[in-house]
């Protein structure tokens, strides 16, 4: 089960994330395998989502003089359960409907991840300077000495795209 993380700015703590903070630290590392989420449907009802693959891009550029971070965040899931009861059934036009509650709850927990180690902590676990230093050379050979003043200016955009692969079994 996952609980938390700490992180580490050089070697001492620096602080911990819970387990939504932490599934957005993976997002973003493009290193979730499995992990389960309950999303809320509506008149659909509550449905466990398990996330079986996430994949992530980082776009890195210089716009008014600030390094930009676009962040998109790819992940598939499956429906495992939905409490709505057995004599309504859900169609297929739900579907879309839990893939945006999913994007937007892990939208929510990257972002939140961001928030408490970059912009609270200053403490770069994504290593987004150095992708700065591979992407926009000259930029960080002339602002890199200040990358901690930087990170808590830089921008950090996050988009999620969930999509539903398929659902468990159903009993009726």
């Amino acid at each position: 089960k996952l609980d938390g993380t700490a992180f580490l700015k050089g070697s001492k703590l620096a602080g911990s994330l819970d387990a939504g903070q932490t599934r957005g630290l993976l997002l973003i590392n493009g290193t979730v395998k499995q992990s389960a989420v309950v999303v809320d449907g509506g008149d659909a009802g509550k449905a466990t989502l398990v996330i079986s693959r996430s994949k992530c891009k980082v776009d890195t550029k210089v716009e008014g003089g600030k390094p930009v971070f676009d962040l998109k965040i790819s992940c598939d899931a499956n429906i495992s359960a939905i409490n709505a009861g057995v004599e309504k059934s859900i169609g297929v036009e739900y579907y879309g409907l839990f893939e945006r509650e999913l994007a937007a709850l892990l939208k929510n927990e990257a972002e939140s991840v961001l928030q408490k180690t970059l912009l609270e902590n200053h403490c770069d676990i994504f290593r987004f300077g150095r992708r700065l230093l591979q992407k926009q050379t000259e930029y960080w050979k002339q602002e890199g000495e200040n990358w901690e003043d930087l990170m808590a200016q830089a921008e950090y955009r996050v988009s999620v795209e969930a999509h539903i692969q398929r659902v468990g079994q159903e009993i009726t």
